[in-house]
């Protein structure tokens, strides 16, 4: 295994393109869209195979509390147009697959085929005939998008084209091999079919299609990583780690909004419409969006330093450091100092949460803290070992989770809390939402199921699935230069609460439920004092 850290957000991709549109600030939220009319936009878009517009529709109505198995196919089968969309659309990775041979491809294909089969927590559905008839489909779909057959195809092709997706459709889904060695074969053939027929100027972008189907037709959250995606090491997505949206507009870097809940809407005074003029202390080139990357890339000790001019004083500067690791636990605060009711937002899982936590409740225990409401809004989840240290923090004994899976690490395996009286026996209220997803589902589920918690807000996505970073090696080279495979982000378990019950596809229910996000906090804080006056 790799460091998790480094590849959190690339394992979040496509949680990430589930919900592209990044809220908008609080005071600019409309009042909730009816879910039923927002499916059924979606359901025009779909047909109309606008698979970014479908996909943010469907993702609004599911986020609106329509939680049906219908939808969530939906969101996956047009979450899979809009991934082979973008990479279409992807430069960085077009000149990826360019600079490698057909046999280089092969080899990172079958490799990437190998893992699926041996680690994915679903065996039976990680054959290599099931995933070589995925990447048919793929590659027929590819073969519908007029950016592929631009890039890839002789103009000649012309009618050509359907004739080989008919024999895609008809001759190799009735082909399938039995092992990767078998499928990177029956590749190689689809390859020279596709040449003969159509002429195809870049063979690797047929393999790619197996290769990246075989990841997205699995799960909604199994990719494939490049060595060259620069769109998981974007300073636009890095600011936007902390809360900050940006645009680049004529001439000047805006501060477009500042996410509700995140570390800078807690920990700085960042508002819309802030000019932003210098990064840690050098002069950004708004005509120049790479410049903000640039500068990025060299922090000082403290973190990296925005210098902006706030937009309600355009004659003034201010300037916020933004620290690094980015803290996982902040926004600690007793919010009811007279009945010890505090607030912490635990944002995501990571190696130093744990830490943090400890750290974070010692000061708020100080302070008076009797009850705590713990935010779990829009957590992502992260490492799942620090969501069982988390979840055990809390409970002094009992289940908090079991996992499924092919490894040994998840392979029938029951984790449990014998934390006795370490554990910290605070009355615990908790927010989720329909962001609150994975490792934070299981940290839900823990405490829900051993009645050590209420729960208030909206049902969680439903992302029951354990994550982990793989490298890939059969393109690198032997002289220890950087990495050319990639790295595969691929599911390795299920996860269930503590009486089985299951949590991918149906998420963890809230025992107070609070459709409207301004109104979630309230609700929680009025529990927590419900609580505490029943401690007196």
């Amino acid at each position: 295994m790799i460091s998790w850290n480094r590849y959190l957000i690339a394992a979040l991709a496509l949680v990430g393109l589930l919900f592209t549109a990044i809220p908008a600030p609080a005071d600019e939220l409309p009042s909730s869209p009816d879910p039923s009319r927002l499916q059924a936009r979606a359901g025009e878009a779909e047909k109309a195979e606008k698979w970014e517009q479908a996909l943010d529709l469907y993702l609004k109505a599911y986020t609106e509390g329509q939680h049906t198995g219908e939808l969530r196919e939906r969101i996956r089968v047009c979450l899979r147009n809009t991934s082979q969309l973008r990479r279409q659309r992807d430069s960085a990775f077009h000149q990826f697959v360019l600079s490698l041979s057909v046999a280089e491809s092969l080899n990172l294909y079958a490799e990437v085929l190998g893992r699926l089969s041996a680690i994915y927590y679903d065996r039976d559905r990680a054959t290599a005939a099931r995933l070589f008839g995925l990447g048919v489909d793929e590659l027929d779909r590819a073969l519908g998008n007029a950016e592929f057959r631009t890039a890839n195809l002789d103009p000649a092709a012309g009618a050509k084209v359907a004739k080989f997706q008919r024999s895609l459709r008809d001759g190799w889904k009735a082909r399938l091999p039995e092992n990767p060695r078998e499928a990177r074969h029956a590749v190689r053939e689809v390859i020279a079919e596709a040449q003969q027929s159509l002429g195809i100027a870049n063979p690797s972008a047929v393999v790619f299609e197996f290769l990246c189907g075989a990841c997205s037709g699995l799960d909604e959250f199994t990719l494939y990583v490049n060595p060259v995606a620069t769109e998981f090491s974007s300073p636009v997505l890095e600011l936007a780690s902390y809360g900050i949206l940006v645009r680049v507009a004529p001439s000047e870097l805006l501060v477009d909004g500042v996410i509700p809940g995140s570390w800078a809407a807690f920990h700085t005074s960042l508002r819309k419409g802030d000019r932003i003029s210098r990064v840690n202390g050098r002069a950004l080139d708004p005509n120049n969006p790479a410049s903000l990357s640039q500068l990025l890339r060299d922090p000082g000790m403290a973190g990296h330093e925005l210098e902006f001019t706030p937009a309600e004083n355009p004659v003034a500067t201010a300037s916020v450091r933004l620290p690094i690791p980015l803290p996982s636990v902040f926004g600690g605060d007793v919010v009811v100092p007279k009945d010890g009711v505090a607030y912490l937002r635990l944002a995501a899982f990571r190696d130093s949460t744990l830490r943090e936590l400890d750290d974070a409740l010692l000061s708020l225990k100080a302070r008076g803290m009797r009850v705590l409401v713990l935010d779990l809004r829009g957590n992502p989840g992260g490492l799942f070992t620090a969501g069982i240290q988390v979840a055990q923090r809390f409970l002094p004994s009992g289940v908090l989770v079991t996992t499924q899976g092919q490894s040994p690490e998840f392979a029938n395996r029951v984790f449990s809390s014998d934390s006795g009286m370490a554990a910290l026996d605070v009355p615990l209220v908790v927010l989720i939402d329909t962001k609150t997803m994975s490792a934070a589902e299981a940290v839900a589920a823990a405490w829900k199921e051993n009645n050590r918690v209420t729960l208030v807000g909206l049902p969680t996505f439903g992302k029951g699935v354990i994550q982990s970073p793989i490298r890939l090696q059969a393109i690198d080279r032997t002289d220890g230069s950087a990495s050319r495979s990639g790295v595969l982000i691929l599911t390795v378990a299920s996860m269930a609460g503590p009486r089985g019950t299951a949590i991918n596809g149906l998420g963890v229910v809230p025992d107070i439920l609070e459709v409207e996000p301004a109104r979630q906090l309230d609700a929680a804080i009025a529990k927590a004092l419900e609580l505490a006056a029943g401690l007196r």
